[in-house]
């Protein structure tokens, strides 16, 4: 059983116990207490307040403001050119959020599921990295951004494709992943990653689309244009030559990857974590490509609006043509954002303006966002010193700062009593059992509830 299901054992137990939080005592065996506190770092947050957003009703109430502030914008479109995408409720909105520590915000039409899209190309890209080594893959694909439309035909000046998040550059990709493999076997292989970085506390809404990838497959012929173009130009992966209708397949399929934003922003969290999926501790891609996964999102995610994302926001992002926009905050969480109107560049109308809205309910009396990570931060805590309530700057400062201190190991600690909040009693060596505070267990399941879904 992994670390994240026993907690939720142990929370499970407490919660049906008879009347915990009226009773001043609740025992639990001592050495089942210790691996908790061991195998768990969210067992140790919730009972010390050491979770990395504290305040969690203040965030809440700030996103579901910015959610509320674009909920009636109709402008934009929505994708026509993918059949299979026009037949979204263009009044669909919903919203996600998910920390590094597992704690969740879910708004809106958070329960719909959609396709992926493009948001798939980072995570294809970060598993082929892990497969191959990220100096192979780029010797297929470079990292810049192109300055041209997502379904540009065309390579850069090393006659390379720009980047792995465009269409020609994330089909090369695909011609990368296990090409000696049946095509089955390539897209189960990918597929159980993607259900890895979106597992949580309820089982995973990771699922496939048929109908959209049929729709892709049929109507994408500016796709299989970029394929012959590849194969043309040298660009595809040798074992792979003969095989460009499986790759095209294969990319097809992993664009139709469907999930819901609460799904997407465990994944974004997983990112946000270097790579190990949140509530299950399982290292799903390896911290160094996640580093390159992020750096990529930060210049190339938004299409051609990357540079004024980057500039107005600072953080790494992806879009996809479905309405998904999935925000990373490094070590701190994710944001997923889920309307099928697009702009001009095929980003998420209402998903860039609730973001841009977010951002700016944390802005400092000088204009600088907290959470930008180019803001100069003399001058912010500066403005935080001068008034500590201004744009919730000191709710901010908690999240990028939170107190820290957990005990790197519970057992060293087992017979002392060094949390007073939680042990009402650890007596000496012949101790066997861990008396909680009726307070403790209160706020025990009071967090565990908020994981499950806020």
């Amino acid at each position: 059983m992994n670390r994240f299901y026993r907690f939720r054992d142990f929370v499970t137990r407490l919660s049906s116990a008879q009347s915990p939080v009226k009773s001043m005592k609740q025992t639990v065996p001592l050495s089942e207490f210790c691996d908790i506190l061991d195998s768990h770092p969210m067992a140790n947050a919730v009972i010390n307040s050491h979770l990395i957003v504290e305040d969690m009703a203040s965030f809440r109430s700030n996103v579901e403001d910015a959610f509320e502030s674009v909920r009636s914008d109709n402008s934009g479109n929505i994708t026509t050119y993918i059949p299979g995408l026009s037949t979204y409720d263009v009044n669909k909105w919903s919203v996600s959020f998910c920390s590094t520590d597992g704690q969740i915000i879910s708004l809106g039409d958070c329960d719909d599921t959609f396709t992926m899209q493009s948001v798939t190309k980072p995570i294809m890209y970060g598993i082929t990295c892990d497969l191959i080594g990220s100096a192979e893959v780029h010797k297929y694909v470079g990292r810049a951004p192109s300055g041209f439309g997502f379904n540009k035909i065309m390579l850069g000046p090393d006659r390379r494709p720009h980047n792995p998040l465009i269409n020609i550059g994330a089909i090369t990709v695909a011609s990368l992943i296990h090409p000696n493999l049946p095509l089955s076997e390539r897209f189960n292989a990918c597929f159980s990653k993607y259900k890895a970085m979106g597992a949580g506390f309820t089982p995973t809404n990771v699922s496939f689309n048929n109908v959209v990838y049929l729709s892709e497959k049929q109507a994408g012929h500016r796709n299989y244009a970029i394929g012959h173009y590849l194969l043309n130009e040298g660009c595809v992966n040798a074992a792979s030559t003969s095989r460009l209708m499986e790759i095209l397949e294969l990319y097809f399929q992993l664009c139709s990857i469907e999930v819901d934003t609460t799904t997407a922003a465990i994944m974004g969290a997983t990112l946000a974590n270097g790579g190990r999926n949140v509530f299950t501790g399982d290292q799903v891609l390896s911290v160094n490509t996640v580093q390159n996964v992020l750096s990529l999102m930060f210049s190339c995610g938004m299409y051609e609006g990357s540079g004024e994302w980057a500039f107005e926001v600072g953080l790494p992002a992806k879009s996809g043509v479905s309405g998904l926009i999935m925000v990373v905050f490094p070590n701190l969480g994710s944001l997923t954002m889920w309307s099928p109107l697009l702009d001009h560049h095929g980003n998420s109308v209402r998903g860039v303006k609730f973001t841009s809205n977010l951002m700016s309910l944390f802005e400092t009396e000088d204009k600088q966002c907290f959470f930008h990570p180019f803001n100069n931060r003399n001058s912010v805590m500066s403005s935080l010193q001068r008034n500590p309530e201004v744009g919730n700057i000191a709710m901010a400062q908690s999240i990028m700062y939170p107190r820290r201190g957990y005990h790197s190991n519970a057992r060293a600690r087992q017979h002392t009593a060094v949390c007073p909040p939680v042990c009402q009693s650890m007596c000496s060596a012949g101790c066997s059992s861990v008396a909680l505070r009726a307070g403790a267990v209160r706020k025990i399941l009071q967090a565990a509830k908020r994981i499950v879904r806020c």
